[in-house]
């Protein structure tokens, strides 16, 4: 377990990133999914969602505060995170976003970027809100001990887990939108309406 936190940084109750791992180049129709190889821990089901780059002139809060209502509605569907690695061109952001069927774990690939873009190295991800959950073998990843389809009890959406603390993102929760760059620098950024 030592060696896949060190490998990954997994993030309970949030992003995680995995440079390491191998995702076809031509990348999947949104709804496909697909088994990736994640380097230290092996396959994991991948689900291309979307993909989105920002409007000219438009600043990444502006940009995440646009695209969170696709996720908060996946993840209000589904139970399920959804995530992306932000990048830019230097002039645009853009995302990826996709899930891995986890309800306290999304994978990010920052080498899974809108083409002409490289990561900034912050992401968004989504919170369910969901009070109970089965556990999905996405979710053992984090959880382990226990059986897929253990009821797990939900954690508090509308904040940061201390996990999510490990890099600077943007946390999409059933009201709002959020930002972190270390404890102590939570923000607002907007409400979903």
């Amino acid at each position: 377990m030592r060696k896949f936190l060190a490998v990954l940084a997994f993030l309970a109750c949030g992003p995680t990133w995995a440079d390491g791992g191998s995702i076809p180049n031509d990348g999947t129709e949104p709804g496909e999914v697909e088994m990736i190889q994640v380097q230290g821990v092996g396959a994991i089901d991948y689900q291309r969602l979307f993909e989105e780059v920002s409007e000219p002139g438009e600043t990444m809060d502006a940009f995440v505060l646009r695209i969170a209502p696709q996720l908060a509605e996946y993840t209000a569907a589904s139970g399920f995170e959804a995530c992306g690695a932000i990048a830019t061109d230097g002039e645009r952001f853009g995302v990826i976003v996709g899930s891995n069927g986890g309800h306290t774990v999304c994978v990010n690939f920052h080498r899974r970027v809108p083409d002409g873009m490289t990561s900034t190295r912050q992401t968004v991800h989504s919170h369910t809100t969901m009070k109970t959950y089965r556990l999905t073998a996405t979710d053992l990843l984090v959880v382990g001990g226990r059986p897929v389809g253990s009821v797990q009890r939900g954690g508090n959406p509308e904040r940061f887990s201390d996990e999510d603390y490990a890099a600077p993102g943007y946390v999409v929760t059933g009201k709002a939108v959020k930002h972190q760059a270390g404890k102590g620098t939570e923000r607002v950024i907007g409400t979903l309406r």
